[in-house]
């Protein structure tokens, strides 16, 4: 199963784009406290999947969350197959 969550935000910097799942990592320094990214990896992770990102400044991020059907479903090295792209 493939997620595909996208928005049309300000973008992630690329040196915070390698950061955001680490816990505590946060770029609003009044607000949330950095978890959020990195429960959700972790709870991805542990049913056997991933999450992909990618971000361009001034364009938006797009999340993608990979989960095996079935963990004998999910090779370890197998690579997710390409998304159809849509239009909005």
């Amino acid at each position: 199963v493939h997620v595909r969550l996208a928005d049309t935000g300000v973008g992630v910097k690329d040196e915070n784009l390698q950061r955001i799942f680490e816990p505590y990592f946060t770029t609003k320094e009044d607000r949330g406290t950095g978890l959020g990214l990195a429960i959700c990896q972790r709870i991805v992770s542990q049913h056997g999947g991933k999450i992909s990102v990618s971000s361009k400044l001034g364009e938006g991020t797009v999340f993608i969350l990979h989960l095996p059907v079935s963990r004998r479903d999910r090779s370890p090295n197998e690579e997710p197959a390409a998304l159809p792209e849509g239009q909005e």
